[in-house]
């Protein structure tokens, strides 16, 4: 590598093909990372939503006998059972105006710890709801509102986000040495090694043997060898004619 001492890295001929190969590579996998990690939070939207809906008509449909009876004990029990569905905020129970919060429950953490605790039912505006009517013979007993977060949703989102950057930053880390190594082996060195015999040839070293491939590098090998037995004749001329 002598010769190529003074040539800076970032003219090499290895960060050149390197940059050429990894930049639309990385480009490449940054997109489909993107396209990925949107994709799967629109499915947990959805599916968020859908659980909510869900979630809403089943409760409408277990606190009919509650509501009818007014019993806060099944109420607050069927509301709990419910939010064993970890997923799910809260859920409030109003009254037939809407007026009133009969029965809330929302879920909270302490000390590390989710609990289900009773509300005043105002809920966070970042929490999405819905909403199914209580009946019973027609009459209106009161309405019940299910409330999903996606707090969760992008944490977990954003984590799986990390990840995919990291497995592309190792993938890409890995490329580079494994095409660092191929080049050195196929391309760099054989080049270097020609220059250095270039070099000897032009201070009168005609004795030099050159490697045989049949690639482009082969190729300039033997156009160096010719060039080497031209000169090499011109030089036995040179020194008949001096003799």
């Amino acid at each position: 590598m002598s010769n190529l001492i003074k040539i800076k890295w970032y003219s090499t001929i290895r960060t050149k093909i390197a940059l050429a190969l990894i930049i639309p590579v990385f480009l490449v996998m940054a997109g489909f990372s993107a396209y990925s990690v949107w994709n799967d939070y629109q499915l947990e939207v959805d599916d968020l939503k859908k659980l909510s809906i869900v979630s809403a008509e089943r409760m409408s449909n277990h606190l009919k006998i509650p509501m009818w009876d007014l019993n806060n004990d099944q109420v607050k029990s069927a509301l709990t059972a419910e939010m064993q569905e970890s997923r799910i905020k809260a859920i409030v129970v109003w009254d037939a105006e809407k007026k009133k919060v009969f029965e809330a429950k929302e879920r909270r953490t302490s000390n590390d710890k989710e609990l289900i605790v009773d509300f005043s039912g105002i809920v966070n505006a970042s929490t999405e709801a819905s909403s199914s009517i209580i009946q019973r013979d027609k009459e209106t007993l009161g309405e019940v509102s299910v409330y999903v977060s996606k707090a969760n949703l992008v944490d977990n989102l954003k984590k799986s986000a990390l990840e995919v950057l990291i497995a592309s930053l190792i993938l890409i880390i890995l490329l580079v040495l494994i095409l660092s190594v191929m080049l050195d082996v196929v391309l760099v060195g054989p080049i270097v090694h020609l220059s250095e015999q270039a070099v000897a040839m032009s201070k009168g070293q005609l004795d030099q043997k050159f490697a045989e491939s049949n690639d482009e590098i082969g190729y300039l090998a033997r156009s160096l060898g010719r060039m080497q037995s031209s000169l090499r004749i011109v030089f036995e001329r040179f020194n008949k004619q001096q003799q």
